[in-house]
């Protein structure tokens, strides 16, 4: 045990508080961003004599000393979702701004739910360098769990994301509900519900909280209720409370509008009776009071008789102020932010501050894992924010927007001087989202951990305090605008969200923004994108303004998985641009171009593949054309472009053509990487890719697995140098160089690469899955079938499982998109059911696919007849070992029917599918005892399979299966010798 408010290592319950008041706390679940613990319960009874001196902690919500009142309709709300058998899962946002009362709700809602005998947890983020806490079982969960998640907007997503899936959120047969706190809603939250979905399959809404205070005749209850709450707290008699009037404006300020305010007003007027002081008439002026006591108690500390604080008030104010931005931090960091503010030059000083800093503002009660930390923030928040406010002087030639505030000159810059720390630790001047910096946003947490949170406290801070935005918060991002990358996603939705900000400020921190994805980032840069999008939208009257704006954010609303909107912005731009090409094509033809490529990728994404194709046929027309009269201004574009078209061409079915695009893009970006290697090597390794995926197409494997090899090994140089950058497409190529390699035979060796490319996508898939479910369930396909090529059954059943999970809950979200896979993860999960001997359930699901993959092909067969075949092999076999043999014989001969007009089209393509297809057929004949249409049928299917190994090994597993069949029917049909000198043959050649 380490003092008042400290944490016992050993056993798993925590026994926790100070002066005396205990209460008992267990943490269910620790990681290093975050931990799981048990939501506190009402703590006892405050001690007057021991707060009269501060105030300012009886508005903290743990201690609730004004009992809940209202929100009867929340309640009700909140209860009918909590209470909803129809989800096992389900997540809310509660969200309004600072002062509305989320918290309060939160913890009444809390104590509800455990007298209905809900389990009560919460999630809290976990400071960096924070000890780690020993966890205790987790216990019983009664009627289900609850589990609360304030701050949620400031959580890094990627541990959000990670604690929704723990696993002690989802035990079996256990209702568990998941109660968000935030002050947006937004596009942040947008991404998240997105994902909720996808990821949980749960149901994920909002819902916003409306001023308790909204109707003007309601404010003077609610300060009457406030005031007498706190007058019994502080000894005030009740006939001196009644005498105290609610402030004159409370019907007219809309500051009044939040609860909070209504009760700092009524703290403030009942210390002033208290000590016969004048109460304030304002918002601000409540705020100013209780700050005043607060500096009274720091000044009495410092002169005590024993014991007194080595600190004095002035220097205490500036930790509090420190401790306000960075939010607690653990003792090592916390002695780096005093340096940098100059409030401590040696870890001597350092410590003694700190110190006399906790006896000031101790760790909450029901908080003892901050016992670790130090810097323990104002609370509530906003009252932190106004002290941040007051304190900081308005400018040089500014008055303070509160007449004798008492402001510090050491407070101006103060922001400033901590996140430069952090830009100069994690290189001052560069792009957090370019080169070695790529991940800044981590980075810089790692070196200065107050980072996100200075910047964020700031923004939330200007937005009530003006002087805090032209002063403080707009000089510094003028300044140095890649801190708003450094500080991460959260910082800059928060920009974002920010109703009055200078779009000049937005603009400056837009401009630094990688050009392509960075997985820490996109959210954020969305957010942003969006709101300088709506800004220009509606300023903008030039059409090509207009068109650059949506092309913009388009791109970056792909990013975050938000296609439905990115749709609609490219098709506006796309549109802009041929109205404009067509009046001065020399000017607006490369621009149209680029738009119509965009169009096709997004139009793609979501499902509208025609007309997708058109698009980047469109596009492909006019690069081709400018790149003869240009190379080196349009060659660049040309490539790109040839690359989405191959892409596309190949999924319509048209493999020829679709390796002539891809081959002249891979001829362009080696010649420009030739050039210019840093510029170009990451679009040469992934024209590579594309370029060894259309050779398989075509048959010629060997060289297909040689550029694969080499688009992978360039990919991994430069996923080492700049992960978020370049992670996503060397994940995507190591799934193909998996099937690569095994066609070639090389079995261990594809599930190896396949393996660390669903690792990569399940990371990526947890920071933004909206952006990478699709890849990532892909994989998770490819994988289960490397995995049984292997002999693996029972992993790759497993796996392949997972991928018809995770398909199936994208499909139903967006069937145009994700049905063709969904179609090939039920294809190969009904192999590895009947490779596990669950026949049965393996004949369901290749029906499922199969009746999709009709539904599909019918619309176009291009596109689809080949999977279709795939998947009619496989049902053939399946309704055959189920005795349906008629409708496995029907089945069958559909497959071979598609198999033999594709192969009279593209022989090197679809033969060896053509094979398999009439070795299935020869299956079926077989087991109807017609032995002569086998033995015809395995013969073409050896044949096909024999002209094809020497390019092909991997195909020798299929001819070795075939030639049995052959020389089972030649038993059957009465030519044992031929029979026997087959099976002397294939022993021969590949035994």
């Amino acid at each position: 045990m380490t003092g008042h408010g400290g944490v016992f290592h050993g056993p798993t319950a925590f026994i926790a508080g100070d002066h005396g008041v205990q209460h008992v706390h267990f943490v269910h679940q620790w990681k290093p961003g975050y931990r799981v613990e048990s939501f506190p319960v009402e703590p006892d009874r405050v001690s007057a004599r021991l707060l009269a001196q501060q105030p300012s902690r009886l508005l903290r919500a743990v201690h609730q000393v004004v009992p809940f009142i209202g929100r009867h309709d929340d309640l009700e709300e909140l209860a009918r979702w909590r209470d909803d058998a129809a989800d096992r899962l389900a997540a809310r946002l509660v969200h309004g701004p600072g002062g509305q009362g989320k918290s309060r709700l939160a913890a009444h809602f809390a104590e509800l739910s455990r007298a209905a005998g809900w389990t009560v947890w919460q999630a809290v983020v976990n400071e960096t360098g924070a000890d780690p806490l020993a966890t205790d079982p987790v216990p019983e969960t009664g009627a289900g769990i609850l589990l609360v998640v304030d701050y949620a907007e400031r959580w890094p997503t990627a541990d959000l994301r990670k604690l929704l899936r723990e696993s002690l959120l989802h035990p079996a047969g256990v209702p568990v509900r998941i109660l968000l706190l935030a002050r947006p809603a937004g596009l942040w939250w947008e991404s998240l519900s997105t994902w909720i979905g996808d990821a949980l399959d749960a149901p994920a809404e909002a819902q916003p909280l409306r001023p308790l205070a909204s109707a003007p005749s309601a404010r003077a209850d609610l300060f009457r209720h406030a005031r007498d709450s706190f007058a019994d707290h502080l000894g005030l008699r009740a006939e001196q409370a009644d005498l105290i009037e609610p402030p004159k404006d409370l019907d007219l300020d809309d500051a009044y509008a939040q609860v909070l305010t209504i009760h700092i007003a009524a703290l403030a007027a009942v210390d002033a009776r208290l000590r016969d002081d004048t109460a304030p008439d304002n918002p601000a002026r409540a705020s100013a009071y209780l700050l005043r006591r607060e500096r009274a108690h720091w000044s009495a500390l410092h002169q005590r008789a024993s014991g007194p604080l080595t600190t004095t008030p002035e220097t205490m104010g500036r930790a509090v102020l420190t401790a306000t931005l960075t939010r607690p931090l653990a003792r090592p960091h916390a002695r780096d932010a005093l340096a940098c503010v100059g409030l401590a030059d040696t870890a001597e000083a350092a410590n003694i501050l700190l110190d006399d800093h906790r006896t000031c503002y101790p760790a909450p009660p029901t908080e003892p894992a901050r016992a670790v930390t130090v810097l323990e923030p104002l609370y509530p928040d906003r009252l932190g924010e106004d002290f941040l406010g007051l304190t900081t002087p308005a400018g040089p030639d500014a008055p303070h927007p509160v007449p004798g505030a008492a402001t510090d000159d050491w407070a101006h810059g103060a922001a400033a001087r901590l996140l430069a720390a952090a830009s100069a630790d994690a290189g001052a001047g560069s792009n957090p989202g370019q080169g070695s910096d790529a991940g800044a946003g981590s980075d810089a947490g790692a070196t200065a951990p107050w980072a996100r949170d200075v910047l964020t406290v700031l923004i939330e801070t200007a937005r009530r305090w003006p002087h805090v935005a032209s002063a403080e918060l707009y000089p510094l991002l003028r300044s140095h605008p890649e801190l708003a990358l450094r500080a991460g996603s959260s910082a800059l939705f928060a920009l974002a969200e920010f109703d009055d900000v200078d779009l000049t400020v937005l603009g400056a921190v837009a401009a630094l923004f990688p050009a392509g994805r960075h997985t820490d980032l996109d959210i954020g840069i969305a957010a942003v994108t969006a709101r300088l999008a709506d800004h220009l939208l509606a300023v903008a009257d030039d059409p090509p303004t207009r068109a650059r704006v949506n092309d913009d954010l388009a791109v970056r609303l792909r990013h975050v998985g938000l296609r439905s909107h990115a749709v609609v912005a490219v098709e506006q731009a796309a549109e802009i641009w041929q109205g404009l090409a067509a009046e001065n094509p020399a000017v607006h033809e490369p621009e149209l171009g680029r738009s119509l490529n965009n169009l096709g990728n997004i139009l793609s994404e979501t499902g509208r593949r025609r007309e997708a194709l058109a698009a980047l046929e469109q596009a492909a027309e006019i690069w081709e054309r400018l790149a003869a009269e240009n190379p080196a201004a349009h060659e660049h574009d040309l490539a790109l472009t040839l690359n989405n078209l191959g892409a596309h061409l190949s999924e319509a079915g048209r493999p020829g053509e679709a390796l002539a695009a891809t081959g002249q893009a891979a001829e362009i970006w080696e010649r420009l990487a030739t050039e210019d290697p840093a510029a170009h090597e990451p679009q040469l390794a992934l024209s590579l890719a594309n370029l060894g995926a259309r050779l398989a197409e075509m048959g010629r494997r060997r060289e297909a697995l040689v550029v694969t090899e080499r688009a992978t090994t360039i990919l991994q140089r430069l996923a080492t140098q700049n992960p978020a950058a370049h992670e996503p497409a060397l994940a995507a190529t190591l799934t193909d160089l998996g099937v690569r390699l095994s066609e070639a035979g090389r079995q261990e060796e594809a599930v190896a690469v396949t393996d660390q490319a669903v690792l990569t996508l399940q990371g990526l898939a947890s920071k933004n899955r909206a952006a990478y479910a699709g890849d990532f369930g892909r994989a998770l396909t490819s994988f289960g079938i490397r995995l049984a090529e292997a002999g693996r059954q029972d992993d790759a059943l497993t796996i392949a499982e997972c991928a018809v999970k995770a398909f199936d809950e994208l499909a139903a979200e967006n069937p145009a998109a994700h049905e063709p896979d969904l179609a090939d993860s039920l294809t190969n999960l009904g192999e590895h059911l009947s490779n596990a001997g669950r026949q049965d359930a393996a004949l369901t699901v290749t029906e499922q696919a199969s009746a999709i993959l009709h539904r599909l092909a019918a619309r176009d067969p291009a596109a689809h007849e080949p999977k279709l075949a795939l998947s009619l092999n496989n049902l053939g076999v399946r309704l055959s070992e189920a005795g349906r043999q008629e409708e496995a014989l029907a089945t069958a001969r559909e497959a071979v029917a598609i198999r033999r007009r594709l192969a009279a089209g593209q022989a090197d393509a679809h033969e060896p599918d053509l094979a398999l297809s009439l070795t299935v057929l020869a299956l079926v004949r077989a087991r109807q005892s017609d032995f002569a249409e086998a033995l015809a049928l395995t013969a073409e299917a050896a044949e096909i399979y024999r002209r094809r190994v020497a390019t092909a090994p991997g195909l020798v597993p299929r001819l070795l299966k075939v030639l049995a069949m052959q020389a089972a029917a030649l038993d059957e049909v009465g030519q044992p010798e031929e029979a026997s000198e087959l099976r002397r043959w294939a022993a021969k050649h590949y035994g």
